[in-house]
């Protein structure tokens, strides 16, 4: 499941930059320019939210499973 959303994820992120290169190379002026990125800016901000979120649980998943590990090996290496 996990790898058929992430290819349909990364499918959309190609679509989104071929598309965008060929309206500026058929349209090389400022307005397309700022069409573009004006339609790409929310892409940017979805980006940005889903990555941070999925950095602080990772990191506080590192932290769990360190102190998991940490636990686990004092338990069972009683000096």
């Amino acid at each position: 499941m996990r790898t058929v959303v992430w290819a349909s994820v990364w499918t959309l992120f190609a679509f989104k930059v071929v598309t965008s290169i060929l309206i500026l190379i058929v349209f090389p002026t400022l307005d397309a320019v700022a069409v573009v990125v004006a339609l790409s800016v929310p892409w940017f901000i979805a980006a940005l939210f889903y990555f941070g979120v999925t950095g602080r649980v990772r990191m506080r998943l590192l932290r769990v499973r360190a102190r998991r590990r940490k636990l686990i090996y004092q338990e069972w290496n009683v000096e």
